[in-house]
């Protein structure tokens, strides 16, 4: 592999994966505070995903099968056997995750939804955590094709593990698009994405004033009377899990 080479696939890993996820990730919070519950979720989903698959990329590790599914690629993080990443054992992130994956995959609104309390404020603290290695970590290693291989950057893995727990917003990656956003002060974007957010933005946030916290549910029509579902299966697509969840419940 060459040095142009290398740059070219971490330049499509950053605008392909992190930028894009940046983007779903400012969505979700747009959602979020306008009360789009099903695309918050979705959203999160897909910004979630799309990090850690990035930090797959950055170490050549394949993504092809994972599809949306965040746990999966949670796990596959350690293949990458040379980085330990502090958030795999946090309970509190990984129990998130598979929330997410549950309520994400619900963009049909065909399953029941539950959107609990601090589900905004877990989503920041799980973005936060996982997008500080969404970034360059590996040094290019001349007469080496596998990505997994090349050496890794002491400096800029020492810069993400800092303990800046404490003043999360002063952490950024270097051309990122957060961070762009972050200092554009004529953003619309901006707004939604540093509003009571105790992770991302120029200030610190100790304390949040009336922060927006609230639950709500729903369920598909077929739950108040399922004998419709008999009829909307043969029209509509649904997943073998859920058709016989739903037909258990008829009969």
């Amino acid at each position: 592999m060459q040095n142009k080479d290398y740059s070219s696939i971490l330049l499509f890993v950053i605008r392909s994966f992190r930028d894009t996820a940046d983007k779903d990730y400012i969505n979700a919070r747009i959602c979020y505070f306008c009360k789009l519950d099903n695309q918050f979720f979705w959203s999160s989903l897909q910004a979630l995903e799309k990090y850690l698959k990035s930090i797959l990329l950055f170490s050549g590790i394949n993504t092809k099968d994972l599809s949306h599914d965040i746990v999966k690629s949670l796990n596959r993080l350690q293949e990458i056997n040379d980085l330990a990443f502090d958030f795999i054992n946090d309970k509190r992130l990984t129990d998130f995750i598979q929330y997410i994956l549950l309520q994400g995959n619900n963009r049909y609104n065909d399953k029941s939804r539950y959107l609990k309390p601090y589900t905004l404020f877990e989503l920041d603290r799980s973005v936060w955590m996982i997008r500080r290695y969404c970034q360059q970590i590996r040094k290019f290693c001349r007469g080496k094709n596998d990505i997994s291989k090349f050496p890794i950057n002491q400096t800029t893995l020492d810069n993400i593990e800092v303990d800046s727990s404490k003043n999360p917003h002063q952490f950024s990656i270097s051309g990122g698009y957060l961070e762009i956003i972050i200092n554009s002060k004529d953003s619309l974007a901006r707004k939604y994405l540093v509003l009571k957010n105790p992770y991302f933005g120029k200030n610190r946030k100790k304390t949040i004033k009336k922060y927006p916290n609230r639950i709500s549910s729903s369920k598909p029509e077929y739950y108040f009377n399922p004998n419709v579902f008999k009829y909307l299966e043969k029209i509509v697509y649904f997943n073998k899990n859920l058709k016989n969840e739903v037909n258990n419940a008829i009969s």
